[in-house]
């Protein structure tokens, strides 16, 4: 099973070097003192503190013991590595190129250590219309908040002359023993709905990923994942799974290599 994964560069083969970062792996002793402050380093029990707070706090994501064969005795049998699956992903990565907002990246947006600024035109317009529906919202309260009042006031005005319980209806007076118009057009029609059915048009089929993060004893450090499937949950190939990451990071931070809790024919 073929995954992605971050890895350090891409000056030798990708196979040679997974082997090699394997091996290192298995060698490197593991950390038991924190060097998270100092050098962003993990041990593994900061690793699955982190993983149980992510779990409790998403519920999406769940421990996994993957196989037996490949447990690593520095973590938890119980809590290899963390998973969440089904992730969709509506559109490639191509489609996306340029800044979050859509808007084309001028050269004087981006810093000496390559991080983009968000335009501020398309946020000022976003901030805008946020800004434009919460003035709406915050009217439709205020006019809800006067009728209540008015209402109330009427009800009180209206009991202290002795005159509420006139105006209040007899309910009995409304009671029907069929309420339904069969010859109505705008009734909702009732239906059942079988297994068998084809999925209905509107549901919108993307890929999915389904997205893993390890702990890896030689960086002592999270390592991210991703498994992916077609619409038809089909399994991506490299091309494919390629089609989804930016050409900065394809190959380059981002390669494939087998997963180092599963067993790989």
């Amino acid at each position: 099973m073929d995954m992605i994964k971050g890895a350090v560069s891409a000056v030798v083969p990708q196979s040679v070097k997974s082997y090699a970062l394997s091996t290192a792996e298995y060698l490197a002793p593991v950390m038991t003192e924190s060097q998270f402050r100092e050098r962003g380093m993990l041990t593994p029990e900061e690793f699955v503190t982190a993983g149980d707070m992510l779990v409790l706090k998403c519920p999406t994501w769940q421990w996994s013991a993957g196989d037996p064969a490949k447990v690593r005795p520095h973590l938890p049998a119980d809590k290899q590595f963390l998973v969440t699956r089904s992730v969709p992903c509506l559109r490639r990565a191509k489609a996306l190129a340029g800044s979050p907002t859509g808007a084309p990246i001028a050269d004087d947006m981006t810093d000496e250590d390559g991080w983009t600024s968000t335009p501020a035109a398309p946020l000022a317009e976003a901030q805008s219309a946020q800004a434009k529906a919460a003035g709406l919202a915050s009217a439709g309260a205020s006019q809800a908040a006067s009728a209540s009042v008015y209402d109330h006031t009427n009800l009180t005005s209206s009991s202290a002359a002795g005159t509420a319980d006139d105006d209040i209806p007899n309910m009995e007076e409304f009671e029907q023993d069929d309420l339904v118009d069969e010859d109505d057009d705008a009734a909702l029609a009732v239906g059942t709905m079988s297994l068998d059915d084809p999925p209905a048009d509107n549901i919108v089929r993307t890929r999915t990923y389904d997205i893993s993060i390890t702990y890896d004893k030689y960086y002592r450090c999270p390592r991210v994942w991703m498994y992916g499937y077609t619409e038809a949950r089909q399994p991506l190939t490299a091309e494919q799974v390629l089609e989804d990451v930016s050409a900065e990071h394809a190959n380059k931070t981002c390669t494939m290599e087998p997963h180092p809790n599963f067993e790989h024919g």
